[in-house]
């Protein structure tokens, strides 16, 4: 990479951090906000519903965020690429809301869950995919960033005002959402004006292409959602609303690492698809640099200060938390490192591969987490989630870099 693109990576990420920062700050206040003021019950049925929304949000989203750069490399424009990833998710989302009026109406599923879940699912219209490719990363933060500050200024202001509910907290995430939209679409506006349906063939290569990815997003999901409904099943929605608490800290690394991705995708990208294995490494060189460097260091200061932190902002009723603060910190590196091994196999163009290893993986950690016995305790819960999911990194980045030596050395003997 030449000066001046170093240049450009560092200011964008510098400008995408200093807002992912401000973003993940505010949610951390709305975070502590409700947990502290909805109890440790009421939070859990609050996080019930957001992995609820994550699972359905993964098939809505159906992987179109990470594939989208590389469609816009091999696709005629980046209008044909806003087409069907639009054309899609909005396909996507209307038919996952007729699903959830038949579970109200028919399977008597709670109808403020399920309202809830639609309110989440909303976001997954949102146009990241398209400011990266047209390389306006810094325009769509600050469009986010104006979401979250409207969003957490809004329930903190009505929860106030108002008898607090998860239905308020709910609709007030609906408005805001809505209004990050009509934002986006409005700077966006050229490209609905140019929109045309895609073509049967588009539609079936996406659902061929981007399958393997939903599955590894699935199985990674594991880690994180699924086993909050083992979770539960153990140790009950009061533990769960602590437990989610916990793993909701950890977002500060999934914010930042949503940016980092738009940054770093790309380069990773081109830097393997040409096959040098220098210019790899020193692609993998930045990124640790730029982005696990710092992830861990945050790790380090929440695990030195996790008393004072918890005791600080957190009721009584969260005080067991600080003893599982370290647990959580560590997931702000696998979650750094994991992202960089799946946009290593997608730029290998090799996600099939890592969708088996991923899935297997995750029915290894479903089935050990379900018979594992519930007076391990919490911490046990958590140290068996980290020990899979780092064995599976590890697997992973080996078999990477042994099929990347070998996909090498094919591209050198067809070379000479």
């Amino acid at each position: 990479m030449t000066q001046i693109g170093l240049h450009m990576s560092v200011k964008q990420l510098s400008v995408l951090t200093k807002n992912s920062i401000i973003g993940a700050a505010v949610s951390y206040l709305l975070t502590i906000y409700l947990a502290n003021i909805l109890g440790p019950e009421t939070f859990g049925v609050y996080s019930y519903v957001l992995v609820i929304a994550g699972i359905v949000g993964l098939v809505v989203n159906y992987s179109t965020d990470i594939t989208a750069a590389k469609m816009s490399v091999t696709e005629d424009s980046k209008q044909k690429v806003f087409d069907l990833v639009f054309a899609f998710r909005l396909s996507a989302l209307l038919v996952s809301g007729m699903a959830l009026l038949v579970a109200v109406y028919i399977f008597e599923f709670d109808g403020k869950m399920a309202f809830g879940v639609f309110c989440v699912l909303l976001a997954s219209m949102n146009l990241a995919f398209l400011f990266e490719i047209c390389h306006r990363n810094i325009v769509y933060s600050y469009i986010f960033l104006l979401e979250r500050l409207l969003y957490v200024g809004s329930v903190t202001l009505f929860l106030n005002l108002m008898e607090p509910s998860i239905l308020l907290v709910f609709w007030l995430y609906f408005i805001a959402n809505v209004i990050s939209l009509m934002i986006q679409f409005r700077v966006q506006l050229p490209y609905f004006r140019a929109f045309s349906f895609p073509t049967k063939g588009k539609w079936i290569r996406l659902l061929n292409d981007n399958f393997s990815l939903l599955m590894i997003a699935m199985a990674q999901l594991a880690y994180g959602g699924f086993s909050r409904i083992i979770f539960e099943n153990k140790y009950g929605l009061e533990q769960l609303g602590i437990f989610s608490l916990g793993l909701q800290i950890t977002a500060a690394a999934s914010i930042f690492q949503s940016q980092v991705e738009r940054v770093f995708r790309m380069s990773i990208s081109s830097a393997i698809s040409n096959g040098k294995m220098q210019d790899i490494l020193s692609a993998l060189k930045r990124y640790l640099c730029m982005s696990t460097l710092p992830i861990g260091l945050l790790a380090l200061v929440i695990t030195n200060w996790s008393e004072e932190f918890v005791t600080l902002i957190f009721t009584e009723d969260y005080r067991s938390l600080a003893d599982l603060l370290f647990l959580f910190a560590s997931f702000f590196v696998i979650i750094n490192l994991n992202s960089l091994v799946t946009m290593c196999w997608v730029a290998l163009d090799e996600q099939r591969q890592y969708f088996s290893m991923s899935m297997k993986f995750a029915v290894v950690l479903l089935v050990t987490l379900y018979f594992l016995p519930p007076d391990v305790g919490v911490s046990g819960f958590i140290l068996c989630i980290l020990a899979i999911q780092i064995t599976s990194l590890v697997y992973a980045s080996t078999r990477f870099f042994l099929l990347l030596k070998k996909t090498i050395s094919a591209l050198n003997v067809e070379g000479s």
